[in-house]
């Protein structure tokens, strides 16, 4: 899961840090991408905004999750019997990208908010597609790791 959260620190995205990587069943790294536009393109052509005066002028449409770029990224063509770590729980669009690789486990840090459309929907894709799904429990308590050293703990 570290590993996962580093990755989403390369993204450039202001408002999401997102990162994903998939495992073989041997714990071994198959790919790790952040969030990011479409490989190649002048990203300066778009923005990194959640709001703006058209959804067009947004991020939305044009960037790739964290969960679909380690997909599209991994160099294996079948994924099954892999583990996704990410840092968000994966959309309804993640989910089915998941779903049709075959990916067995998704784990994931953090879920804000489980009641929204897109994470019900991505449960129930997930679900029916046999794809197991659990909140990544820390063995090391981070935030009493940060008092103790005395830093900011804000991930």
């Amino acid at each position: 899961m570290s590993i996962a959260l580093l990755a989403g620190l390369k993204s450039k995205d202001t408002y999401s840090k997102n990162g994903a990587i998939i495992v073989d069943k041997h714990k071994r790294i198959i790919s790790t991408w952040f969030n990011w536009f479409v490989a190649g393109i002048d990203e300066s052509a778009f923005s990194w905004d959640k709001k703006a005066d058209s959804y067009r002028n947004t991020k939305y449409p044009y960037v790739l999750h964290a969960e679909e770029n380690a997909i599209l990224h991994a160099p294996n063509i079948y994924l099954d019997d892999t583990t996704m770590y990410c840092k968000k729980f994966p959309c309804n669009e993640c989910a089915k990208k998941i779903a049709q690789k075959k990916i067995k486990e998704v784990i994931y840090y953090e879920l804000k908010n489980p009641d929204k459309d897109v994470y019900v929907a991505s449960r129930r894709i997930l679900d029916v597609a046999w794809v197991e799904y659990s909140q990544y429990k820390w063995n090391i308590d981070f935030e009493e790791l940060a008092k103790t050293l005395n830093i900011e703990w804000n991930i």
